[in-house]
């Protein structure tokens, strides 16, 4: 259904600048699919996909979680685990176009969206050692980074 040139700006960001590498905007380009209600949304990171309703709002989330720390029984240590969830939501804007045999094709028009990173420990875990303005990484856990996302369609 198109190609897209994203343009984000960050609007909130709870995690601190050891975590949000990106910096205050962000610029990339995607290739969206549809098949029925499921959007795909093709970065530069990889592909994600997720639902598409018939008001042309979408979600995409898609969640990960590692290990910092093993837990340590002997020293009653429980670890640290981290979650992490992305979420993009918005709304997708189409106009149908005809090519010069008459056939009608849906494209993008535009993109509002915003999305948003969701960083906690896990159930159970301490990581407590990761707070801290110089000594950490995280200025506070649970935290949250997001954008407001802006696409355009890119020029054939």
């Amino acid at each position: 259904i198109g190609s897209v040139h994203i343009e984000a700006a960050l609007v909130a960001d709870t995690c601190g600048p050891g975590v949000n590498t990106n910096g205050s905007t962000m610029d990339y380009d995607v290739e969206l699919q549809r098949n029925g209600e499921t959007i795909r949304w093709l970065s530069p990171w990889g592909s994600v996909s997720g639902a598409l309703t018939a008001d042309d709002e979408f979600v995409i989330e898609v969640g990960d979680q590692w290990i910092v720390r093993d837990a340590d029984p002997w020293l009653g240590d429980p670890g640290c685990a981290m979650q992490q969830l992305e979420r993009i939501s918005g709304t997708i804007e189409f106009e149908t176009i005809e090519d010069e045999n008459d056939v009608s094709e849906e494209v993008v028009s535009s993109i509002t969206a915003t999305h948003e990173s969701f960083i906690a420990p896990t159930t159970g875990s301490d990581c407590s050692n990761l707070l801290g303005i110089s000594e950490g990484t995280y200025l506070a856990l649970p935290c949250q980074i997001a954008y407001d996302i802006v696409g355009t369609p890119l020029e054939d």
